[in-house]
C-alpha cells in the first residue's frame, strides 16, 4: 500500500546522497526514499519495543522502591520491607525453638577438619531435632569449634535454626 508523505530534511548532503544513488541505481528518488525508510523500519520498532520496555521496568521499579505512603487505614503501622520480611521469616519460616549445642566430644584425628563421625553425628542430632520439633528443615551452624590434640577433644559451640 502506497501512502503519500512530505518531509523535509535538515541537511543538503543528504538529499544529495539520494540523489546520487538513485542516478547510479536508475530509481527515483521516491524509490531510494521509500527502500531506506522500509529497512530502518524494522530497527526502528525494535528500539520503540525496548523504550517501551523500559519504562515500564522504571514505572515498576519506582512503584516497589518509592517511599509514597500507600492508602492506609488510620491508625494502621507502616512497615519498612525489611521489618515485612522481617516478620516473615520469623512468622512463617524459621521455627521459634532454638536449640544450642555445648558440649565436649571425643577428636581422634590428627588435623582440626570434621571427620565423618563428627559429620554423622551432627546429621543425626539434625535428623532428631528435626522429627522433635515438627519441622522441615535445619541448618546447623558453627559458632566456635575448638581442638585439644594433646587431650584429643574438641568443643563445639553451635546453633540451628530450624525451619518449619
Amino acid at each position: 500500500m502506497k501512502k503519500r508523505i512530505t518531509f523535509s530534511t535538515n541537511k543538503k548532503s543528504t538529499i544529495d546522497a539520494i540523489d546520487d544513488y538513485s542516478n547510479a541505481k536508475g530509481y527515483s528518488r521516491s524509490e531510494v526514499i521509500s527502500f531506506l525508510l522500509n529497512a530502518t523500519a524494522p530497527a526502528l520498532n525494535k528500539i520503540t519495543s525496548q523504550y517501551h520496555i523500559a519504562q515500564t521496568l522504571e514505572s515498576t521499579l519506582g512503584c516497589i522502591f518509592e517511599e509514597k505512603a500507600p492508602s492506609i487505614a488510620r491508625g494502621e503501622p507502616k512497615l519498612t520491607y525489611e521489618e515485612f520480611f522481617h516478620s516473615v521469616w520469623n512468622t512463617h519460616i524459621r521455627h521459634r525453638n532454638e536449640v544450642i549445642d555445648q558440649n565436649f566430644y571425643a577428636h581422634k584425628i590428627s588435623h582440626d577438619k570434621m571427620g565423618k563421625s563428627e559429620k554423622k553425628l551432627i546429621h543425626e542430632k539434625l535428623t532428631y531435632i528435626i522429627k522433635r520439633f515438627h519441622v522441615k528443615k535445619a541448618i546447623f551452624i558453627y559458632t566456635d569449634r575448638r581442638v585439644n590434640h594433646k587431650h584429643l577433644r574438641k568443643v563445639r559451640i553451635s546453633g540451628e535454626i530450624l525451619l518449619g
